[in-house]
């Protein structure tokens, strides 16, 4: 028994490796080729003389720290909206009753499902003739469009862990509703909101369409802005990588800081 035991724990280490290898091995050549010298970029040797040329060149050919600052904006300015819309609309759900509650609940879910490349010419137009096409504020009120749904739905699984009971009790003592609602529901789901808020941050920095139709050259966010290194010539490799390290690095020291959240919102239900 005690050998099959052994078997097993190494072949799930063995498949365990594999599975990150095939994940991470693609980020990791790219991350040990963005410090390659440009001469030894195309070639498969790991024997080389590191250099931050690349980086440099990177970050000044694409204005990169003006683009960090736009994404920046955009993806904290969405994550706000989310939360203060989001958050009483997925109460609202949880704690009231009223007519055709599943069906918008459904409506709400399908414009989650919807492609941005469904809306993005709407969206285009209806920007352009309110002269926002350009501006933060289009991208912003797009991406909070898309993301909404799924800030009502996290939350309301969310609003739903928490006992009734402990609002009666509160409104028993004084509180009002929206008391009750600030100052009990909100401190014991304050893991839910920093699991949306995460989730959101991460949609709407990678996001690509939306920003790629409605931003311009001064209020690119960075995946749009790396594609500047994509042309008809050719790929200019020496520059792209870094500049996706570059890219890829705040969400990825975001990540280290609160994976726990994203556990608990990727295995949430599971156990409940």
């Amino acid at each position: 028994m005690e050998n099959v035991k052994k078997r097993s724990v190494i072949t799930g280490y063995i498949l365990i490796t594999t599975v990150t290898f095939l994940f991470l091995g693609p980020i990791l050549w790219a991350l040990i080729s963005s410090f390659k010298p440009k001469d030894l970029l195309y070639t498969p040797s790991l024997i080389f003389t590191p250099t931050i040329a690349n980086y440099q060149e990177a970050i000044s050919s694409i204005n990169f720290f003006s683009h960090l600052t736009n994404s920046l904006i955009i993806s904290v300015s969405t994550v706000l909206i989310c939360l203060i819309l989001g958050l009483p609309a997925a109460y609202g759900f949880v704690r009231f009753k009223f007519k055709m509650k599943n069906s918008l609940l459904f409506w709400i879910l399908s414009i989650q499902m919807l492609p941005p490349i469904a809306a993005v010419i709407a969206l285009y137009d209806l920007f352009l003739s309110t002269n926002l096409l350009g501006t933060h504020l289009a991208v912003v009120i797009a991406s909070s469009i898309f993301n909404l749904p799924l800030t009502v739905w996290m939350m309301r699984s969310f609003f739903q862990e928490v006992p009734l009971t402990l609002e009666e009790s509160a409104m028993i003592d004084g509180c009002t509703r929206i008391q009750a609602f600030f100052k009990i529901t909100l401190p014991l789901v304050g893991t839910g909101i920093a699991t949306t808020s995460i989730f959101v941050f991460l949609f709407s920095w990678n996001a690509y369409l939306i920003p790629l139709v409605l931003t311009n050259r001064t209020t690119q966010t960075l995946p749009v802005a790396i594609t500047g290194f994509v042309s008809d010539s050719g790929v200019m490799w020496d520059q792209l990588l870094p500049a996706s390290m570059l890219t890829v690095l705040p969400l990825v020291i975001l990540a280290i800081f609160i994976q726990k959240y994203i556990v608990r919102g990727i295995s949430f239900g599971a156990v409940k």
